[in-house]
């Protein structure tokens, strides 16, 4: 399965034709798509227009949220920040860390458009869809 950032579902919001925005529209009608509940709720607290947020909840809880997390998310991001750090990578968000430590616990690969990411796959093996 493939897990969705914040930052796809931001840049599809946008109306920004991206890979990334293209191909989760692509997926989203197989159901083929992850949308965990940390995600929804950063891309959630981004929306001003109450209206606009109603809707877009309404959507995502339709489509289905996953739990992130949970007691073997908590442990192995715990330890994968542990990490990082010993190798002088200072974490900015926590939520990244979460989202990244699911997809590498449950074996899904990560849609994103966030830097914030390359760590995670360059030191810590976490696999990342890139569409063409």
């Amino acid at each position: 399965m493939i897990v969705v950032d914040s930052s796809v579902f931001i840049a599809d919001l946008r109306d920004e034709a991206t890979p990334a925005t293209r191909f989760m529209r692509a997926l989203e009608a197989e159901h083929e798509l992850v949308i965990g509940d940390l995600v929804a709720l950063e891309v959630l607290q981004g929306i001003a227009n109450e209206r606009d947020a109603a809707v877009l909840e309404n959507a995502l809880l339709n489509y289905g949220l996953t739990t992130m997390l949970d007691e073997p998310v908590a442990v192995a991001a715990a330890r994968n920040f542990r990490t990082l750090r010993r190798r002088g990578i200072a974490l900015r968000k926590t939520p990244d860390l979460i989202i990244a430590t699911f997809c590498m616990v449950h074996g899904h690969h990560l849609l994103h458009q966030d830097c914030d990411f390359e760590h995670f796959e360059k030191l810590l093996g976490l696999r990342v869809y890139r569409p063409h």
